[in-house]
């Protein structure tokens, strides 16, 4: 069997020079930007970064409704360094962008995909993910997709060569992951996922490995819910809805989210309310499209 013709030597440059340029032009009108919507209350009008030892209130006493200890540890050591200017903040902001595209890129090759490079030049550029490099509050995206990205490409190579080195990474990462934004909280369902589709079972020894991935995700998502229903909620009522009502909101969601991601125009940072007062069958339709 003929082998493929090696890639030619300047197509990675090319490659590489192509996803910085890109980055930089799409987003050089964010680098000066001012502060936006609660960028000031994150930062600016906020006691902790003007605090010089506020390192151990922000791990061990956050007084706040979310536990994002390292995305506030950043915040608070580029204020330290930086204090009210804007644009190290946005280029902390745009420099993670593009390392998780670089992430992403090589994940996507990890799993042999053909088009893993436009696959991560596509990420550098979508419009839907303008919102979470040029505001500043967002941080906590970039930041924590970074540390996510590095522990699937640590799962994979532990996956593939059973290194004690390489699980103990996945789990830093997803950690550190963790500790920048709780959303990632799903990690060990998608690693789940993967391995039935790589492997076509999955084992008891895969189960045992995932444990202190579901354990850490447990943890960490019941303390984000005891911070916010402590200082975001407090003792205001909550009306969640029925059942039937979150549950045609949740599919809603899903595809509509879905549906920006294929065609992102009308963006926008919230978006008019949903009613599912009285969800009908076709509210639900979405579920069965999803599957």
């Amino acid at each position: 069997m003929a082998s493929s013709a090696p890639a030619p030597s300047w197509r990675l440059p090319l490659q590489i020079a192509i996803l910085l340029l890109a980055g930089f032009f799409i987003y050089a009108p964010v680098l000066h930007g001012e502060w936006l919507w609660d960028d000031g209350a994150t930062l600016r009008d906020n006691p902790l970064m003007h605090d010089p030892g506020a390192l151990a209130k922000i791990w061990f006493a956050p007084p706040g409704p979310d536990y994002f200890p390292l995305t506030t540890s950043v915040e608070w050591l580029l204020w330290q360094i930086f204090g009210d200017h804007t644009f190290p903040f946005h280029l902390a902001c745009l420099l993670l962008h593009l390392a998780s595209a670089f992430l992403l890129w090589r994940v996507f090759g990890k799993l042999g995909l053909r088009f893993a490079w436009w696959g991560a030049l596509l990420f550098v550029v979508h419009p839907v993910l303008v919102e979470s490099v040029a505001w500043v509050s967002e941080l906590k995206n970039t930041l924590s997709l970074p540390f996510l990205l590095g522990a699937i490409l640590a799962w994979l190579n532990y996956d593939e060569r059973a290194r004690p080195a390489d699980f103990a990474a996945a789990l830093l990462l997803f950690l550190a992951a963790l500790l920048a934004k709780t959303s990632v909280v799903m990690f060990p369902f998608v690693l789940l996922l993967y391995t039935w589709w790589k492997h076509g079972h999955i084992s008891r020894q895969k189960l045992v490995a995932l444990a202190p991935f579901f354990a850490a995700s447990f943890v960490l998502g019941l303390l984000t819910l005891v911070f916010q229903r402590q200082w975001a909620i407090g003792e205001t009522p909550q009306d969640f809805g029925t059942l039937a009502q979150r549950g045609a909101g949740a599919g809603h969601a899903l595809l509509f989210y879905f549906g920006k991601s294929l065609w992102p125009f009308g963006l926008r940072p919230i978006y008019p309310l949903w009613s599912f007062q009285n969800p009908s069958f076709a509210q639900f339709l979405p579920w069965l499209l999803l599957a």
